[in-house]
């Protein structure tokens, strides 16, 4: 049950998503027109400390973009890339505001949903020091049947723009156990066709429990000139999460492996150009692009073609080159 205060809100939602959402890769719509809300929903946090909802708004006669937020008391520890802006509650007082598909919280609550066929929260409004039942402007269920939630590590895929037949999703090749998140809303007056919203994946057990490969590269190090710069920079860029181990080091989390890393950022004096290069592949080679400009990151050549499909290089702020690849 997600309980909604009487309260005024300095910025309103609209206003802080007005001045965030069109910087953002996957923003569509007539940016200078302000977004209009279409309809939104509620998960609920278990600890009942966060507040988890999601938006679906419109930029003028753009299609309508998924937008899922989290509120919280006080500062997600390692999410500043994912921080919005604050805003004042007069309720609650102030409240930080994340993009939550870096909250760890609203993940949770993401797969727990979809993975056991789950639906959204019911919301009340307080009136008179009761609940009152207020009516769901949209109504989301997930496909999933497991009676526990996850059992492994969730790999999401969010939707930003559901208003489609076809949602860009990549392909799942790795046997993986999959379910979605749909939904239904109603828009100027009629009710939506069933959306896809988010897909869940579960990875093989298998697959889990054995990350380490007798002589397969396992784990691979940047050195940076400042890790927390290096952390906000891959995190805004790729939506990397990192294992902190102090001021000179952090680890980069495997998402494909519960507890697992795939290398680390490793504070150094200097950084020399020239060594091995680190590959990344990407579903939309075009929305890297834009995502690593956006970071703060600089793009050494390319995009262009090559055998294999298409590719760019970037300098990071430290001054690492990398690559990132696309199929097409």
């Amino acid at each position: 049950m997600a309980l909604i205060h009487k309260a005024t809100i300095r910025p309103t939602k609209l206003e802080l998503l007005d001045a965030w959402a069109p910087s953002q890769p996957w923003f569509e719509g007539e940016a200078d027109t302000g977004l209009t809300l279409v309809a939104s929903f509620r998960f609920d946090d278990p600890d009942g400390e966060v507040g988890i909802e999601t938006l679906l708004v419109r930029a003028g006669n753009g299609p309508v973009l998924q937008v899922p937020l989290t509120y919280r008391g006080a500062p997600l520890e390692g999410g500043d890339a994912w921080l919005i802006t604050t805003m004042e509650h007069s309720v609650l007082g102030p409240r930080w505001v994340y993009d939550a598909e870096g909250d760890p919280v609203y993940r949770a609550a993401l797969a727990t949903t979809v993975l056991t066929g789950g639906r959204e929260a019911d919301q009340y409004v307080e009136s008179d020091g009761a609940p009152v039942l207020r009516e769901s402007t949209a109504t989301v269920v997930g496909s999933g049947s497991d009676a526990e939630g996850p059992a492994g590590k969730a790999r999401i895929d969010l939707v930003r723009a559901p208003d489609t037949d076809a949602p860009d999703l990549p392909p799942v090749t790795d046997g993986s156990q999959t379910e979605i998140l749909t939904a239904t809303w109603t828009d100027r007056g009629t009710r939506s066709a069933t959306r896809v919203l988010a897909r869940v994946r579960i990875l093989d057990t298998k697959v889990q429990a054995s990350p380490h490969r007798h002589h397969h590269i396992d784990y691979i190090e940047l050195a940076v000139l400042d890790v927390v710069d290096a952390k906000n920079f891959y995190s805004e860029a790729f939506g990397w999460t990192f294992v902190d181990y102090g001021p000179e080091y952090a680890g980069i989390r495997d998402l494909a492996v519960e507890g697992g890393e795939i290398g680390g950022l490793r504070l150094a004096e200097a950084v020399h150009s020239g060594g091995p290069l680190v590959l990344l592949f990407s579903d939309d080679l075009d929305a890297s692009v834009t995502r690593v400009l956006a970071a703060g990151g600089k793009i050494a050549t390319g995009p262009y073609e090559f055998p294999g499909g298409r590719r760019f290089h970037f300098m990071d702020p430290s001054g690492n080159e990398l690559g990132v690849w696309a199929k097409h």
